[in-house]
């Protein structure tokens, strides 16, 4: 079962019968919207997750320009990175596997010299 940040279980009702074309329309009566993040996704909390297996096998840095809680964020990481932005536009929860930068509203809130697995449970 999938859970948010709080355990909460997720409903992925339907999801995985589900698969849209990025230039579809999408019928009313399905309740779904588009994804406005690659790789990613927007939890029912406002937890946001990206997940990038080309930044493993590569070893590269991926970076990611993303709304989160209202904010525009941007996440520089390898892997997988979870975050959820209150309402104040401070981080609430982060988990993120080699996390190098992150950025809340062009402001730079989180940053490492070298990369490291970073987890937040609590502001």
């Amino acid at each position: 079962m999938t859970r948010d940040f709080d355990g909460n279980p997720v409903s992925l009702d339907g999801a995985s019968e589900v698969t849209l074309k990025e230039d579809c329309d999408i019928p009313e009566e399905m309740k779904l919207t588009a994804n406005p993040i690659p790789d990613g996704c927007v939890l029912e909390d406002g937890s946001v997750v990206i997940a990038n297996g080309d930044s493993i096998r590569d070893t590269e840095f991926c970076t990611y320009d993303f709304p989160a809680g209202g904010f525009p964020c941007r996440a520089t990481f390898r892997g997988v990175m979870a975050v959820r932005i209150g309402e104040d536009g401070g981080i609430e929860r982060l988990a993120a596997g080699n996390l190098k930068e992150f950025r809340i509203g062009g402001k730079c809130v989180l940053k490492a010299d070298g990369a490291g697995d970073c987890l937040i449970l609590e502001k």
